[in-house]
């Protein structure tokens, strides 16, 4: 319903492996929580959102809340 409403979601309190594969059978483009990384200091934030957008070029756009990330990890598909 959101993606046809031209919204994104974002999931919050992604965890575990399973969380992340249910995540992308549902077609989930976005996600945070202590898979992706552990609550940083600004400094330490900054460095690794930075690194994310350019991991992630084409998705640079979608990057304008920076709380949120691809949900994409290596070997999960």
């Amino acid at each position: 319903m959101a993606k046809e409403l031209g919204l994104w979601v974002v999931a919050e309190g992604v965890e575990t492996e399973a969380q992340l594969a249910y995540l992308h059978s549902r077609h989930v483009e976005f996600g945070q929580g202590w898979l992706f990384s552990r609550p940083l200091p600004r400094d330490e934030f900054v460095a690794f959102k930075n690194k994310i957008q350019q991991r992630y070029g084409a998705a640079r756009e979608h990057m304008q809340n920076p709380r949120s990330v691809p949900i994409e990890r290596e070997g999960v598909e």
